[in-house]
């Protein structure tokens, strides 16, 4: 029994394909092929290679993405950080009751370690109130 593997690189692929289209527009009518004629293996033909376009400018458009994402949560790191500190003047330095309205997670202070959990930190709890630390809640005093 004869094997005919599939070529694992595409373009490998696409020329097989192409050849096969060949192959169909030369010999149908003779054969007698109605369902996958030239044309329909053409048409699958150019789907398959306009997919496989889009998908390698997707991956090379991922890079500077995950860049940019890095950087932001970076930054966002370096905020919650800074904003703990401010919190922690009024809050006290470790996790209590008073903590619970600012969101961070699993009775903690510390910045959250997983984006996703510090991506949800501003939205934990949509009810808070404003945190003692805004100006908003302090209160005026006269000089």
């Amino acid at each position: 029994m004869a094997t005919n593997p599939i070529p694992d690189p595409l373009d490998a692929l696409f020329t097989l394909a192409e050849d096969a289209a060949d192959g169909l527009s030369a010999h149908e009518t003779q054969v007698a092929v109605k369902q996958n004629t030239a044309a329909v293996m053409r048409e699958a033909l150019t789907a398959a290679q306009a997919a496989q376009t889009a998908y390698q400018a997707a991956r090379a458009a991922k890079q500077p993405l995950t860049a940019v994402q890095q950087v932001a949560d970076s930054n966002a790191k370096a905020f919650l950080a800074t904003a703990r500190n401010v919190l922690a003047n009024y809050l006290g330095g470790t996790w209590s009751q008073a903590w619970e309205p600012t969101g961070f997670p699993n009775q903690s202070t510390a910045v959250p370690s997983t984006v996703a959990e510090r991506q949800a930190l501003p939205c934990s709890s949509p009810s808070r109130p404003t945190s003692p630390a805004t100006p908003a809640t302090r209160t005026s005093r006269s000089t």
